[in-house]
C-alpha cells in the first residue's frame, strides 16, 4: 500500500525510500558521496578504457548522470557550495569524446556552469602497461610540462590540486600522475563546453592508444600525437595564453560517433 511523503507539506505518494517521494528524495540527497565510483574499469577487459571527471555547479546535476558532490569546489569568496558536484564516466576510449560532449551539452541545457575552481580530469587506462613503459609516459609529461601549461589559465598552473610533477611526490594533486590503473591528467579547467570537451578527451584518447602501442614517446612533441579536431583546440589555447572563452565544432564532426549529440543530448544517459 501507497503511503503519502512524510515531508511536509507535501501530499505526493512516497515511492522512495525513508517514506519519501522521489521529488524529495533527491531534494534532501541531490549528489552522490565523492567516493562513489559508476563502476569498475574492469568490464572493459580487452578494450582501452577512459575516464572522465567533469566539475560543475549546478542544482539539477544529478539529472545527468552519476554525479558526486565535490567539497573543493567553492565561489569566488571561497565559501563551498552545495551544488557543486563532479559527473563520472567510464567508458571504452574510441567513445568516450561524445559520450563526455553529450554529457556536457545536457548540462549546460540544465544550467550548470563551471567557476573557476573547477577542473576536468581524464583518467587513461594504463592496464597491462609494464611500469617502465608508464615511466617512460611520465618523463614526456614532465619533458613537455610548460608547454601543458602554456595551454591553461594562470590560476592552473599555480592551484593546490594542479601542483608541478614533481613538487609533490607520492600524491595525486600533481597536473599528471601515475595511480595503479590510470595515469590521471588533471590539468584542463573544468567546462560545460562540449566541443571543447571533445576535443580534449579526444586528446587523451590519442595519448591512450599511444601508451598501448609499445610507440617510443620521446620522439615525439604533444602536438604530435593530437587528432586533427585537437590538435586545432591546443593551437587555439596556446594562442590565447590559455584563456579560451569559447570554442565551436561543426555539428558534422560528430558524424562519426553515431550518436547525434547536439539534437538528442539524452540519447546515452548512464542508467543512475
Amino acid at each position: 500500500m501507497l503511503k503519502k511523503c512524510k515531508s511536509n507539506p507535501c501530499q505526493r505518494l512516497a515511492q522512495c525510500s525513508h517514506d519519501k517521494c522521489v521529488y524529495c528524495c533527491n531534494k534532501s540527497h541531490p549528489l552522490r558521496d565523492y567516493s562513489s565510483r559508476p563502476h569498475s574499469p574492469g568490464k572493459y577487459k580487452g578494450h582501452y578504457a577512459l575516464g572522465a571527471e567533469i566539475e560543475l555547479i549546478g542544482d539539477r546535476l544529478r539529472r545527468v548522470g552519476f554525479t558526486c558532490h565535490d567539497g573543493s569546489l567553492s565561489t569566488p569568496d571561497g565559501e563551498n557550495l552545495e551544488n557543486g558536484g563532479e559527473i563520472k564516466l567510464v567508458g571504452h576510449c574510441c567513445r568516450m569524446p561524445a559520450r563526455v560532449a553529450n554529457k556536457c551539452e545536457l548540462a549546460r541545457s540544465l544550467g550548470a556552469y563551471a567557476n573557476k575552481t573547477c577542473g576536468f580530469h581524464i583518467h587513461m587506462d594504463r592496464r597491462d602497461i609494464e611500469q617502465s613503459r608508464v615511466d617512460e609516459m611520465m618523463q614526456w609529461f614532465n619533458a613537455h610540462e610548460s608547454w601543458f601549461f602554456a595551454l591553461v589559465p594562470k590560476r592552473r598552473r599555480d592551484g593546490a590540486y594542479t601542483r608541478k610533477l614533481f613538487t609533490l611526490r607520492g600524491t595525486h594533486y600533481t597536473w599528471v600522475n601515475s595511480r595503479e590503473t590510470t595515469v590521471e591528467l588533471r590539468i584542463h579547467p573544468g567546462t560545460a563546453n562540449p566541443s571543447k570537451a571533445y576535443a580534449w578527451t579526444l586528446y587523451c584518447a590519442s595519448l591512450v592508444h599511444h601508451l598501448h602501442s609499445g610507440m617510443s614517446w620521446h620522439t615525439h612533441h604533444p602536438l604530435d600525437l593530437a587528432p586533427k579536431i585537437s590538435h586545432q583546440y591546443l593551437e587555439e589555447r596556446l594562442n590565447h595564453d590559455g584563456v579560451l572563452e569559447d570554442f565551436s565544432l561543426p555539428p558534422k564532426v560528430y558524424e562519426e560517433t553515431q550518436v547525434g549529440i547536439f539534437s538528442h543530448p539524452q540519447v546515452i544517459r548512464e542508467e543512475i
